[in-house]
């Protein structure tokens, strides 16, 4: 059975996930302060990674908001280049990085855009350094509800995507010359993450 790469959190995509996971678990630390469910994020884009092929040549992966995250070393495993900027630390991104350059052809943000004060212009930046061919791939924070985020770490957050703007977010990169990267399932799996969830966005640049 074949995953989609666009979803939401459901724990029956573990059944499914297990080559990527056997990757994650090398890596992922279970006395560390993430979620468990991180584990989901992390083998969702192992998997976008082996789906979208390992023909391609020069091989650079770009996490973005990944400052200490175990990812790089699980994309290193995979046959990629890893790099990491941190919002945080590069808060803007045009300042950061050369436009004139094709930068990464695999760029994940995991479980950042929902931390970023200007959404509309960092979605943007994080468009453009993807490499023609490559893929962009996104995790969220969302719940099930169409009301102000209220829902646990409120407090850590700038928003939290509910299914609408989860589906306007695909919108935004779809009109900016990106198409889906496998299947898509728009429905919420329900409250995974205490009184939320994870929702994940894999697109291919044209």
């Amino acid at each position: 059975m074949v995953i989609p790469l666009t979803k939401t959190l459901d724990p029956e995509d573990y059944h499914l996930l297990g080559p990527e996971l056997y990757v994650v678990d090398r890596f992922f630390s279970k006395e560390s302060e993430q979620h468990p469910h991180r584990r989901w994020e992390y083998a969702m884009a192992l998997r976008a990674a082996r789906l979208w092929g390992e023909e391609h040549p020069g091989r650079i992966a770009l996490d973005v908001g990944g400052a200490g995250s175990p990812l790089v070393h699980m994309l290193d495993h995979e046959g990629f280049l890893p790099l990491v900027i941190d919002p945080k630390e590069n808060a803007n991104l045009e300042d950061t990085l050369d436009w004139s350059k094709c930068y990464a052809n695999f760029v994940t943000c995991i479980s950042t855009l929902e931390h970023v004060r200007d959404f509309f212009p960092f979605l943007e930046a994080l468009g453009k350094v993807v490499e023609p061919g490559g893929v962009l791939f996104l995790t969220m924070d969302i719940w099930g509800q169409e009301a102000p985020d209220s829902a646990h770490f409120h407090w850590m957050r700038e928003r939290i995507f509910t299914p609408k703007t989860w589906t306007m977010t695909a919108q935004q990169l779809l009109v900016k010359g990106f198409s889906f990267l496998g299947e898509q399932d728009w429905e919420y799996h329900g409250d995974q993450v205490y009184d939320y969830s994870f929702a994940s966005l894999a697109l291919v640049k044209e």
